[in-house]
Order: structure tokens, then C-alpha cells, then sequence
């Protein structure tokens, strides 16, 4: 059975202003199933808002708050979360100033170890920055990254 909510209430923005919000959203479903949030969704200027952890949640998702930034992130796809551009990293405890044409995209947080991903033209490495090793490469990393070979280690010491 699908519950109609009505009625109408205040929130207020991040600028301190106040706005008003109407609750006239009969529900939302997923897989057939109404959903049921701890925070009510609703509609304001002809876009509907719902809270964001939870409906990342159902999706099985994870969701990081960053309360330096103000940014929420939603981790989905491959796992690749945004990364503060800088030209110095660290790998293996020293400092790594990157060439101008190397970015950081990101690092990867999913299942196994997490590591750093660079990118230099089309090729990409994957770095677990602690112990500098390669965790995924493309086919021409080796010759992309080769100001990177005193600071990480091919293949899994035994």
C-alpha cells in the first residue's frame, strides 16, 4: 500500500535562508518496495530532495562526509574517490614531486588494498602508497612513470 504525505514545513539553507518545502511526495519505491526514510523527502521549486545516505545506502553504496571540505562522496563504480590535486605525493614515507603532466585521479578505496592512481597521457598506475607496490597497471606504465622506479616496488616480495 502507498502512503500519500501531505502538509508543508520550513528548512533552512546553507545561507542562513529560510525556505518552504512542501511534503507532497506519495513515496518512492525501489524494486517494487516503498522506502522508508528517517528524514521525510520532499519537493521544493519542482525538484524533488531526499536524503542522500539513505538512498545511497539502499544502493549499497558508501558515503563519506568530509567535514573540512563540506562534500559528501558517494562511493560507486570502481571505487576511484576524487583526490586533492597537488604536484608532491607520498610513496614509501618520501616525498614525490610529479612531473607537470602527471595527475592524480583519485584513490582507489574498494575491496583489497586501496592505492593511488596516476595518469600520464592514456596510461594509468595504481600505487599502494605505504609500500609503493604496483597494483594495476596499463600496458606503457613502465615507460610513463619511470621517474617513479625508485619508489615502487613490480611485483609482491615473497
Amino acid at each position: 500500500m502507498k502512503i500519500a504525505l501531505f502538509g508543508s514545513g520550513v528548512a533552512a539553507g546553507s545561507s542562513g535562508a529560510f525556505i518552504e518545502v512542501f511534503y507532497t511526495l506519495r513515496g518512492i519505491e525501489m524494486n517494487g518496495k516503498l522506502q522508508e526514510f528517517p528524514e521525510k523527502p520532499f519537493i521544493y521549486n519542482g525538484t524533488v530532495f531526499v536524503p542522500v545516505r539513505a538512498v545511497a545506502e539502499l544502493l549499497e553504496k558508501k558515503v563519506v562526509w568530509d567535514e573540512n571540505y563540506r562534500t559528501i562522496t558517494i562511493q560507486c563504480g570502481d571505487n576511484i574517490q576524487p583526490y586533492i590535486q597537488s604536484r608532491e605525493i607520498c610513496l614509501m614515507n618520501r616525498n614525490v614531486i610529479l612531473p607537470e603532466d602527471v595527475t592524480v585521479q583519485g584513490e582507489y578505496v574498494g575491496p583489497g588494498p586501496s592505492g593511488l592512481l596516476l595518469e600520464r597521457g592514456k596510461e594509468r598506475i595504481l600505487i599502494h602508497q605505504r609500500s609503493g607496490l604496483v597494483l594495476n597497471k596499463t600496458e606503457h606504465a613502465d615507460q610513463a612513470f619511470s621517474f617513479l622506479l625508485s619508489y615502487i616496488i613490480e611485483d609482491v616480495p615473497e
